[in-house]
């Protein structure tokens, strides 16, 4: 807030969502990272701009895949629907199509969604992300098979109300020591 109100006095502009919706953006550019990467793996660590125009059907599945694991692990945050969320994804990808692919930091990127699965499937429900598992355990057999499990919560929006304000009683209040007589 601070950053903002200074790039306000200096007449340049600064969104500030709020919690829910900064959570909802952290996890589009997570899967953002997790599908681009992933899929370029899968295609001989192609750029990103030959995913998004060669492979577009492969990261449209992961992309998919990925958005209903946020679903399921954060019921609570305001997600998008899949064909508005790939979209701005995929127009992501051709503002950076000249980068490379490659595969890293899998605990806190693929590895997240790989935590869900992990947990729905343990509970008996179906793996929200079956083909990204599946691609990883082909493509990155060794991230999986070292990765350590972190247990994860829901994402949590702070649901608690803000405290009243309470006005303070200005100069020219006066109190009142005698009852009103009619």
């Amino acid at each position: 807030e601070s950053l903002a109100r200074r790039l306000k006095s200096a007449d340049l502009s600064c969104k500030l969502p709020d919690e829910a919706h900064f959570q909802s953006m952290m996890l589009e550019k997570l899967i953002w990272i997790s599908s681009f990467m992933l899929a370029g793996l899968k295609n001989g660590g192609v750029k990103i701009g030959d995913v998004e125009k060669d492979f577009t059907a492969d990261v449209m599945v992961l992309i998919s895949e990925l958005l209903a694991s946020c679903r399921l692990a954060n019921p609570a945050l305001p997600l998008d629907d899949t064909a508005t969320v790939t979209a701005r994804l995929l127009a992501y990808a051709r503002s950076v199509a000249h980068f490379p692919t490659a595969m890293s930091e899998f605990s806190s990127r693929n590895g997240y969604f790989y935590d869900i699965s992990q947990a729905a499937v343990s509970e008996g429900k179906a793996d929200p992300a079956a083909t990204h598992n599946s691609w990883l355990k082909i493509y990155a057999p060794s991230m999986v098979s070292s990765h350590i499990p972190i247990v994860r919560k829901a994402l949590a929006i702070d649901k608690t109300p803000d405290p009243p304000v309470v006005p303070k009683a200005a100069a020219t209040d006066k109190k009142k020591d005698t009852p009103d007589v009619p």
